[in-house]
Order: C-alpha cells, then structure tokens, then sequence
C-alpha cells in the first residue's frame, strides 16, 4: 500500500475560482528562460576585435585640414556639402575600441571645440 493509493484514483473536480488551463498554455509555463540575462552579450563583446587606433602622417593631418577648411568655405558660402566621416570611437569602460563611419550634410563646424555637426 503506498502512500497517496487513497487518492491517487479520484477525478480532478477543477477549481471554483478558475478554468481548468489548456494545454498549449500550460506548455508555456516551462519555456527556458534567460537565468544569466546579458550573459550572450558579455559573451559577443569578448569575441570582438580590438582595433588599434591609426596614427596619422603629417601629410594626412595636412590632408585633413585642408579638408575642414573647403568644408567651412561652403558653410561661408550657404552650401551643406555632403561627407563621409570616419572617426576612432575609444570607450575603456565597456572595451570598444573600433572606427565608426558617418555619412551626411554638415551644418555647422567649431574648430576650437573640434566638433562637426
């Protein structure tokens, strides 16, 4: 004789309060769930590639002035000339290290405050 033999044979009469849940439904209460939530993106982030920054020639800084100064001629000049910018985006707290490329109309220019907008 085991322990729950005197109930193990009776009809479920269902709860008062609720329907009985269907089966697709209840399938879902035991779907996996993310236990480690972001775990896949600590994950993804170690497997990137660190890319060192480029250090510029003195012929290319000369190269790139130029370009900054052609670029506020047009601003002078009520043109939004159109350009591609690619910039080194450096963020030790979450270890990016990578070159971000930016194509657009430049509305404005601060050469003191080395900002293109």
């Amino acid at each position: 004789m085991g322990k729950y033999d005197d109930i193990i044979d009776l009809k479920w009469t269902g709860s008062t309060k609720r329907s009985r849940m269907d089966l697709i439904n209840r399938s879902k209460i035991f779907l996996p769930f993310a236990a480690l939530r972001g775990f896949e993106d600590a994950i993804e982030a170690k497997n990137k590639i660190v890319v060192r920054k480029e250090e510029l020639s003195d012929y290319k800084k000369e190269q790139l002035d130029a370009s900054f100064y052609r670029i506020i001629d047009e601003l002078n000049n009520k043109r939004h000339p159109e350009v591609k910018i690619i910039y080194y985006n450096e963020d030790i707290k979450k270890d990016i290290f990578e070159y971000i490329q930016v194509n657009g109309l430049v509305t404005k220019v601060d050469m003191n405050a080395r900002f293109i907008q």
